[in-house]
């Protein structure tokens, strides 16, 4: 992997287009299908949204999935725990899937923000760094209560989306 590669990004694909005003939002999904060595099978399915306050919403807990940056498609593992009043912290754990064996693996700490419609993730610190990446952040829509599929956007120009279910 050259220097100046990314760590962080999503599942193949795009994003939908967003709804009109006062129609449910559906999540950001993956199109196409994910063969992961390092993580679990996509479902390109979308989900309704639906509201409710940020102490209802449960993204704690270990999620996998996909994302694509300059490396290609990466699998990933993503530990939320609950901070309090919003806050959450995490850990990315990132590593190659059988079409980009190439890969390596790395992790990083995140500090994040749950809000009733949206989970933004933040990196903060390396905990195992490869050579040449650089962390990326996470930002999502929820889909409802106790969602088993977050999907969005990573924050870096180099990157596309992210899809990790649990």
């Amino acid at each position: 992997m050259a220097a100046g590669s990314v760590g962080g990004c999503a599942a193949a694909g795009g994003l939908p287009d967003s709804p009109a005003p006062g129609t449910p939002n559906p999540t950001l999904s993956a199109r196409g299908s994910c063969d992961l060595v390092f993580g679990s099978s996509c479902d390109p399915t979308p989900t309704p949204a639906a509201s409710a306050s940020p102490a209802s919403r449960d993204v704690t807990g270990r999620w996998k999935g996909t994302y694509t940056c300059g490396q290609g498609l990466t699998g990933f593992n993503l530990d939320i725990a609950d901070v309090g009043g919003g806050a959450v912290s995490a850990v990315l754990g990132f590593g190659p899937i059988e079409s980009n064996p190439g890969v390596p693996n790395g992790r990083y700490s995140m500090t994040g923000r749950l809000d009733p419609r949206s989970l933004t993730l933040l990196p903060k610190a390396w905990i195992e760094k490869p050579s040449g990446y650089v962390m990326v952040g996470l930002a999502a829509e929820l889909p409802g209560q106790d969602p088993d599929v977050l999907s969005g956007t990573v924050t870096s120009p180099a990157c596309t989306t992210f899809r990790v279910t649990r």
